[in-house]
């Protein structure tokens, strides 16, 4: 077989949920192997004792092919308890053992009671703890009693056995420590963002190596959503320490929401099996009518004691905080484990749930005078009756928009102004009004020169985005920064919208957001050019030699072009400008992707005879573009739509770098003119205009085209300045266009004729004719008329057999005007063909002539 084949497939514990298929390939069995022989100093005169199920990973791998591999022994004894434990002991001389902690108690019960004695001459060398907490008191009373070490170790079926394990003496073991990484195995902290953690924060585990499985079997939504790359989220809590040894903290899932207070099951764990007399003991939570979860227990009590329940409250109220106390404890003959000796703990909320007597008394209201001014705000804006100073801000629907409203209602009513970050950090009421009594959360903000209320308003607004930050005064967030993709930096208007995209990402693409001034007083071209420096600030200190796609969503744009300069000067390499929904014309030489919804293409590219022509004349750096039939405002409303982007954005994105950087895709060498708006003056002229257009003739005219700009207009191939005749219907939509391009300069002042030959609109189109217009175009870029010269214009009247166009004014209002009274007067009635006098306009309807004149 080859080393990628799958070798063995084991069900997971099922500790938390469903039991799922794992496969394990021969490599990640004999790494496995590998890392616990040379964990553990394993050598071919060992004897193993193996009391642990054969049909999961410990007794199978660790306690059967470790061994074998390097031709030690294994015993294999028909009963898992203490009394065949001391048999082997006596009859075969083991020479390291494993078991989980409750076999550990019992074993130390078992000799307390005198019932077995240990050999005279110990053979054991080790015993190794797995599958559950070990507290420090059996940890020490083992061994004092045994007079061998324990080896705590940390591993999962995912990694077909070994992670982590504490090394065997004289190397330094630490109490309450998994240990240390073996082998190639890696291991990482991380937040709820997928961002790595410091040492001694705590976050969730997560792993690589090559040990590691490839994925559940008919699992493979949940396998996208469970690994970053090549990390695997384990789904366990836990912190490294400076030295990097292992703490574990419970599971993610054992984190009980009571109020708002988030309250960890494992902490409460250990400090419950901490008291002499309780066996065994698990904290779990339950349903409770107003403060959403509450946290009970089960305790296994030694059976030869005569400790209570009572005497369990006293012992827990000296080690935990009130709101940390379980409500309910419980004394049960045993705990629900599975055959590996792990702990199930959803069966005991299952078991033992039941809703809280709602007569109990738990003083919850706020006490200080700041914490009730901040109830009292939390009430009006967030439309609730009764606020707990345990209560959660966005527990109870907070969101950015009323935590923005929260911190201006809170300056406005106490003076005192407070830095926005504070909210998100500290969301519970009690803690927020500790933290900014102790004067912590008041803002000072950093200065940035001419910019300081730009930063001040970006900060406001980006206050409540959670991610990694580069230090406490950064702007920009980061998540899913464990991921192995070139990371994007995503300028959009809000932390909505971020988060919808972020939630359809795959875990292993890193994103950093940036806010957009959309919302924002501050909304201006000037301020658009210093958030783009306050940005590329960051950047540059974040990525310096680093790859890097800068990105941006509609408004976005008006951003990210200058940010992407800048940085590309300070030396980051921009591989890629992904732009979405927008046009903005600044020179930018680097590789860019543009993506456009309908709105897009219509505004951007439909209009125009070659877009991609005056795009590529301030992207110069070469450019791909994107579309899909999805509206623009749909990305605000419609997940769907949002989910759709997020799973194209990584291939856009690929395809856009293989074509633009990676490729030798030719240039265009033409230099072509860049225009200003003041280069778009003009004076157009039209020149003999038909009287009438037959459906299935053509007719020809001519148009004067006087330069009004201070600059020499160069021909059409260089400077993209085209004439556009276009056929409008009544919604001012482009039913038909023609193009005359320039074939020569025109000087300031000077004047062109151009010839142009107008066919008739299609069959099918000439009734939706309104208007016929004409206008100077800088194709891809914008309209002459947009920036103040004025467009030759003017309405056509169709009847079954022609269109008549009539000249009544430059003037936009007239046309609009006349258009109204042509809509409601001919085109909704059954008129007859129009007679047409000098700036009169006659039609006869029912037989009666009704008279229109054109005058101011």
């Amino acid at each position: 077989p080859e080393q990628k084949d799958v070798a063995l497939i084991l069900l997971t514990s099922g500790s938390t949920s469903t039991p799922k298929l794992v496969p394990l390939t021969h490599e990640n069995l004999h790494e496995s192997v590998q890392n616990l022989v040379n964990s553990l100093e394993v050598t071919s005169e060992d004897r193993c004792l193996n009391m642990m199920t054969m049909f999961h990973v410990g007794g199978l791998i660790d306690l059967l092919l470790a061994p074998l591999s390097i031709g030690a022994e294994v015993l294999c004894p028909d009963h898992l308890d203490s009394k065949t434990f001391f048999k082997n002991l006596h009859d075969f001389s083991p020479t390291w053992f494993q078991c989980v902690p409750t076999m550990l108690f019992d074993i130390l019960r078992t000799i307390d009671l005198g019932l077995e004695e240990l050999p005279a001459d110990n053979s054991l060398r080790f015993i190794r703890s797995v599958s559950a907490p070990l507290s420090k008191e059996v940890f020490e009373r083992v061994e004092e009693k045994l007079g061998i070490p324990v080896i705590e170790i940390y591993g999962m079926t995912e990694t077909a056995g070994l992670i982590s394990s504490n090394p065997l003496p004289p190397r330094q073991r630490k109490v309450g420590s998994v240990g240390l990484n073996q082998g190639d195995t890696q291991i990482q902290i991380i937040d709820k963002q997928n961002n790595p953690l410091s040492s001694g924060q705590v976050g969730e585990v997560i792993v690589k190596g090559k040990q590691l499985f490839s994925g559940y079997m008919g699992s493979e939504s949940q396998n996208k959503e469970l690994f970053i790359g090549q990390w695997f989220k384990t789904g366990d809590l836990g912190y490294l320490d400076k030295d990097g040894h292992l703490y574990l903290k419970g599971r993610v899932k054992d984190i009980v929401n009571r109020g708002g207070e988030k309250i960890s099951l494992q902490e409460i764990d250990e400090i419950m099996l901490s008291h002499p007399d309780v066996i065994d003991a698990a904290a779990f939570a339950i349903h409770h009518p107003t403060l959403g979860e509450e946290v009970a227990a089960a305790v296994v009590l030694d059976s030869l004691s005569e400790v209570s329940i009572d005497d369990i409250r006293d012992f827990l109220s000296e080690y935990l905080t009130a709101f940390k106390r379980p409500r309910v404890i419980s004394s049960v003959d045993n705990l629900p484990r599975n055959s590996g000796g792990k702990l199930q703990r959803h069966l005991l909320t299952k078991n033992f749930e039941s809703d809280l007597d709602e007569n109990i008394q738990i003083e919850l209201g706020p006490s200080t005078d700041l914490e009730i001014v901040i109830a009292k705000l939390w009430k009006n804006i967030l439309d609730v009756k009764e606020i707990s100073r345990h209560d959660d801000f966005f527990s109870l629907g907070g969101d950015s928009l009323r935590a923005v409203i929260f911190i201006d209602e809170f300056e406005r009513s106490t003076g005192y102004s407070i830095d926005p970050k504070v909210i998100y950090e500290q969301p519970v009421l009690e803690d927020l009004s500790r933290y900014i009594e102790q004067e912590e959360g008041y803002v000072t903000p950093r200065e940035q020169g001419t910019s300081s209320g730009l930063y001040k308003e970006l900060a406001r607004l980006m206050a409540l985005w959670p991610g990694v930050r580069l230090d406490q005064d950064s702007l920009i967030v980061g998540r899913n920064t464990m991921g192995s993709k070139t990371p994007i930096f995503w300028c959009t208007n809000s932390l909505d919208h971020f988060e919808m995209l972020v939630k359809y990402l795959d875990p292993d693409q890193p994103i950093h957001g940036m806010v957009t001034l959309m919302e924002s007083k501050y909304r201006s071209a000037e301020n658009n050019q210093k958030a783009a420096h306050i940005y590329a600030q960051e950047i540059i200190k974040l990525c310096p030699e680093q790859d890097i796609v800068i990105s941006a969503w509609c408004e976005g744009a008006k951003i990210v072009i200058d940010l992407a300069n800048e940085v590309r000067e300070a030396g980051v390499n921009v591989v890629l400008l992904f732009i979405q929904d927008n046009f903005i014309p600044k020179l930018y030489d680097g590789p860019t992707a543009f993506y456009f919804t309908k709105l897009g293409m219509k505004r951007y590219r439909e209009q125009y005879f070659d877009p991609d022509f005056g795009i590529g004349k301030y992207f110069t750096g070469g450019f791909t573009t994107f579309s899909d039939d999805i509206e623009h405002v749909a990305f605000y409303k419609d997940p769907s739509c949002i989910k759709q982007f997020a799973q194209m954005m990584p291939s856009m994105i690929e395809e856009s770098i293989n074509v633009l950087v990676n490729s030798s895709t030719q240039r265009d060498t033409i230099q072509k003119q860049i225009l200003r708006e003041d280069d778009y003056k003009a004076h157009l002229v039209l020149q003999g205009p038909p009287f009438s257009i037959h459906r299935e003739a053509s007719c020809s005219f001519n148009v004067e085209v006087k330069n009004m700009s201070k600059v020499t207009w160069t021909p059409s191939e260089q400077s993209g300045i085209i004439l556009m005749v276009s056929w409008l219907n009544y919604a001012y939509k482009v039913e038909a266009k023609k193009k005359v391009t320039f074939t020569q300069a025109l000087a300031p002042g000077e004047k062109m004729q151009l010839a142009v030959r107008l066919d008739p609109p299609p069959t099918d189109r000439t009734l939706k004719i309104s208007f016929l217009r004409v206008d100077l175009v800088d194709d891809g870029i914008a309209f002459f008329s947009s920036y103040g010269s004025k467009a030759v214009q003017f309405p056509t009247l169709s009847s079954s057999l022609m269109l008549y166009p009539v000249i009544i004014s430059d003037r936009v209002e007239w046309v609009r005007r006349l258009d109204k009274m042509l809509r409601y007067k001919v085109l909704r009635t059954r008129s007859l063909p129009v007679k047409l006098t000098n700036r009169f306009v006659k039609v006869l309807r029912w037989g009666r002539d009704l008279t229109y004149k054109l005058t101011e």
